[in-house]
């Protein structure tokens, strides 16, 4: 999978124009046709995100690395950015460690442990909203649920 972050609105229009009829999907994590369904029916090779994702109570706006809940702006890491949009790009479904890899490191070795502590990060940096978890799939990676 392959995620686009476009933060001016005007060019990402154009791009959806330009690649309609396409096998991409492209489009927003909000609103009715959300992403996490697109992706779940196509598995689509680019999901182009064009604002803020919402995230429980949280809006995630990856172009800025932050969260926001409410007047609270929390700054993520680099690498807590990242792994954050490929979860919700993925809403609900589970996301393999050999996605998170690929992701997070382009393939390069990784250790373990800097996968879990991530994940770890992000589940503190979310607990404070019940509504948003991100659950370990046994054998097969994680999912960033809404309940």
């Amino acid at each position: 999978m392959k995620i686009l972050v476009i933060e001016n609105q005007d060019l990402a229009a154009d791009l959806r124009r330009a690649m309609e009829g396409r096998a991409a999907s492209i489009g927003s994590l909000n609103g009715p046709d959300t992403f996490a369904h697109e992706v779940a029916r196509q598995q689509p090779d680019l999901i182009v995100i064009d604002e803020g994702i919402s995230i429980g109570s949280f809006t995630f706006i990856p172009t800025q690395k932050t969260l926001k809940a409410g007047d609270t702006m929390i700054r993520l890491k680099p690498m807590q950015s990242k792994l954050l949009l490929l979860l919700s790009a993925s809403m609900n479904l589970t996301v393999s460690r050999e996605q998170i890899e690929q992701m997070l490191w382009d393939n390069d070795l990784c250790h373990e442990y800097s996968i879990n502590n991530f994940i770890s990060q992000l589940r503190k940096i979310l607990a404070s909203d019940p509504s948003v978890a991100i659950e370990t799939v046994s054998g097969a990676g994680y999912r960033l649920c809404k309940r």
